[in-house]
């Protein structure tokens, strides 16, 4: 569950994928490198760099948000009551299966 004191944190994180994305697609369209004129060298095209930074920020925050298998493995979930069966609604549905089931584990 997240708090409001979050949404900051899932606003960089949001931002960091979307500046990732389009500095990726920068690169994608003008190449990673700028061609600096003849018998100049080329010079690393400055898209990279914010793409780099934006997925150094965006790895910063897998860990907050649940998005690698060890912070998953952190994340205490509280466990939810199964909601009771709408037999109507399953017997409609034609799922007869549910409705004995629910059926059993109430016996």
């Amino acid at each position: 569950m997240m708090a409001t004191a979050d949404l900051d944190a899932l606003r960089l994180y949001v931002d960091s994928i979307f500046i990732a994305r389009k500095a990726l697609q920068t690169l994608e369209k003008e190449g990673y490198y700028l061609d600096l004129g003849k018998g100049k060298s080329k010079r690393l095209h400055p898209a990279f760099r914010v793409y780099m930074e934006a997925t150094k920020q965006e790895r910063a925050l897998y860990d907050q948000f649940g998005r690698t298998p060890l912070a998953r493995t952190r994340l205490k979930v509280a466990k939810e009551d199964k909601p009771e069966v709408d037999k109507i609604a399953e017997i409609m549905a034609g799922n007869f299966a549910n409705v004995e089931k629910d059926k059993r584990a109430k016996a």
